[in-house]
């Protein structure tokens, strides 16, 4: 009950600007998830955002990553794993203009993160695991307008305990 009440307040906040004259942007990012697992290595990621924002510096976004290299684990001697991680989320966001096209943001909202893995064990070969989850995800950032129609942002969002998103992103507005 209390994602579902969570996601509601997101979903009002977001849309409490958008009956204002917005716009929508769109655009690619990439990052590295910072895996916080004893010895697993750090997932690159690209992936792309499309949001829709009011003048009050209120958006709703929705945004997808996908790891595309690292992610592996060596626990002993002749057993790896090789993990990717993919997610699928939607924000409630807010840009605070800081003046001559700086901004901070920050941003709340559901995340589906997908984890792949496959393990091979001495003896015992091959094998893949899978798993979904679905929960609450916050971010912060900075960017800068560089002219009306391009934006750059750097952000940090937690995908969950284990795991953060160091992300640097281009939007155009169309």
């Amino acid at each position: 009950m209390t994602r579902i009440s969570t996601m509601s307040l997101v979903v009002l906040v977001c849309f409490a600007g958008v009956s204002e004259a917005g716009g929508v942007y769109i655009g690619p990012k990439g990052g590295m998830m910072i895996m916080g697992l004893t010895d697993v290595d750090n997932i690159v990621s690209l992936g792309g955002m499309i949001g829709y924002g009011a003048p009050s510096g209120i958006s709703a976004e929705v945004e997808f990553n996908y790891g595309v290299s690292g992610g592996g684990w060596t626990p002993m001697p002749g057993a790896t794993a090789d993990f990717n991680i993919w997610t699928v989320a939607g924000y409630g966001a807010y840009r605070l203009s800081m003046g001559s096209g700086a901004y901070l943001k920050g941003k709340m909202g559901i995340l589906r993160e997908s984890v792949d893995a496959e393990a091979t064990i001495p003896l015992h070969g091959s094998i893949t695991m899978s798993g979904n989850d679905t929960g609450l995800s916050l971010g912060i950032g900075a960017g800068y307008n560089f002219v009306e129609m391009v934006m750059a942002e750097i952000e940090v969002t937690i995908i969950e305990k284990d795991v953060t998103l160091i992300s640097l992103g281009v939007s155009y507005s169309l």
